[in-house]
C-alpha cells in the first residue's frame, strides 16, 4: 500500500499552470474592463451635458427666445477630458400640422464632441 501525504511535482506544476492562466485570464478582463467602463463613462457625461443643455435651450425657448442657429457652444473639460456641447434652434413650425401655424414650433440640437465621437440629443419646443 502506498500512502502519499502531498502532493507530488507533476501535480504542483498542473495547479501552478492552472493559476497561471486564471490570473493571465483576469488580468486581461481587467484591462478589457477598465478600458470599456472608461468608455462607457465618457459617453454617459458627454450624454448628460447635452441632455442638461437642451433642458436649458427648451426652457429658454419657452420663455420667448426665438433667436434662430446656434444658440450655445462651449468647451468644457471633466476628469481631463475636453467635451465640447453646441446647441443650435431650428424653426420647425412648418414640420408638423398638429400645431396651429400661429404658434411657433423649434427643434433644438444638442450636439456633444468627445474623444473623435460626437452623440446628438434632440427635443421640439413651443414659444410664447
Amino acid at each position: 500500500m502506498n500512502n502519499q501525504k502531498g502532493l507530488t511535482t507533476i501535480e504542483l506544476l498542473i495547479s501552478l499552470f492552472i493559476l497561471a492562466i486564471i490570473l493571465t485570464a483576469s488580468a486581461n478582463f481587467y484591462e478589457f474592463y477598465d478600458t470599456k467602463s472608461a468608455n462607457f463613462g465618457s459617453f454617459n457625461t458627454a450624454r448628460n451635458l447635452g441632455v442638461s443643455v437642451l433642458e436649458n435651450q427648451l426652457e429658454t425657448t419657452k420663455l420667448g427666445y426665438k433667436t434662430i442657429g446656434e444658440v450655445y457652444r462651449k468647451s468644457v473639460y471633466v476628469k481631463g477630458k475636453k467635451y465640447e456641447v453646441v446647441a443650435e434652434r431650428i424653426d420647425a413650425t412648418d414640420t408638423t400640422s398638429y400645431y396651429n401655424k400661429n404658434i411657433p414650433f423649434y427643434l433644438i440640437k444638442t450636439k456633444v464632441y468627445f474623444e473623435d465621437k460626437e452623440i446628438e440629443v434632440n427635443g421640439y419646443v413651443t414659444s410664447k
